[in-house]
């Protein structure tokens, strides 16, 4: 089915902000998912952090230890994640059993690129990145539709459609630099953004927007829904990972700690996500977020954080969906 328009919408998706008349500073309009489509939440897995596991077998296994181990708890309470592999996991010679099982058990693998965030990037450097990076994965026996940390300064939209990729999240402020002037939020400073690392909290769109995916096909606008765009920008809850979503922001250390407290503000979340709908009259679609492992959670955090929407799932007002699945609801 076909996002449409969503008429609710009169201001600009920036919370900062309605549109005036003469300037496009954001999207006028969002998009929505049809009204028998249940909210869909997507927890995208950055597959991450640890430096030459390609080349040291122990410290890979020590790393695919913890991604399986999320991986099955998980599945084991039908929640499916997508798990998005770094090049330095996906070039590893353990690698491809690891992509078998988590795919026997259900879930998605994607790709985390994390390029473009130095200068600008043309579009033939960011391009064969990029497609290099989704080579790496589909030879796993992966099909990936989804790739996250491509924001940039250069034609990140464009490389990623290039590339082969059809869905992106985890947009953080750094994306806005690639903006026309005209569609940056006002006070927006693109000089203050040097790199994605200073500037990696969320974008400041309203509720209804990062709820609401829409396709682009154009960097410089990619803030502006295209009915014929080929990228779908699903933000979310985007610059704020599952163990920092009770702080909203990183501590002193440059991590956070997940606990209770970010169980507790993700099934907030939810609840939020899935009562939009009956709050503004139309559907809500896409509750997004993403988590870097990286650091082993605590033990339980994965399966008490599942836990913690079930009853959204188990009444129907949700359910757990793969990029391609959410992809498809988009279309």
């Amino acid at each position: 089915m076909r996002f449409f328009p969503a008429a609710f919408l009169t201001c600009l998706v920036f919370s900062v902000a309605c549109a005036s008349s003469t300037t496009l500073s954001s999207p006028t309009t969002t998009t929505a998912i049809s009204t028998d489509q249940p909210l869909l939440l997507l927890i995208s897995i950055h597959v991450e952090g640890w430096e030459d596991e390609n080349e040291y077998p122990a410290k890979f296994n020590h790393h695919a230890d913890l991604i399986l181990d999320t991986a099955h708890h998980a599945a084991d309470q039908q929640a499916i994640f997508s798990f998005e592999l770094s090049s330095t996991f996906a070039l590893s010679p353990g690698a491809p059993p690891v992509v078998s099982e988590l795919l026997s058990l259900g879930h998605s693998v994607e790709v985390h690129a994390d390029v473009g965030g130095r200068g600008t990037p043309n579009l033939a450097t960011l391009t064969e990145q990029l497609t290099a990076k989704y080579r790496q994965v589909s030879s796993l026996g992966s099909d990936p539709v989804l790739v996250s940390g491509i924001c940039s300064r250069g034609p990140f939209v464009e490389a990623a459609i290039a590339a082969g990729f059809s869905l992106t999240t985890g947009a953080v402020e750094y994306c806005l630099t690639a903006l026309d002037p005209s569609l940056q939020p006002p006070g927006f400073d693109p000089n203050a953004c040097p790199n994605p690392s200073a500037c990696h909290g969320r974008p400041p769109f309203d509720l209804v927007t990062r709820a609401t995916p829409w396709f682009t096909s154009q960097t410089q606008s990619w803030v502006t829904p295209d009915p014929a765009g080929q990228l779908l920008i699903v933000i979310g809850e985007s610059g704020a990972s599952l163990p920092c979503l009770a702080e909203r922001e990183l501590t002193e250390s440059g991590q956070c700690q997940a606990d209770a407290d970010d169980i507790t503000e993700f099934a907030r979340l939810a609840e939020e996500y899935a009562t939009l709908e009956s709050a503004i009259g139309d559907p809500c679609c896409v509750f997004s977020t993403s988590w870097s492992i990286g650091t082993a959670p605590p033990e339980g955090f994965t399966t008490a954080l599942v836990s913690s929407v079930s009853h959204l799932v188990d009444n129907g007002t949700a359910r757990w969906a793969t990029p391609s699945q959410v992809l498809d609801a988009a279309r």
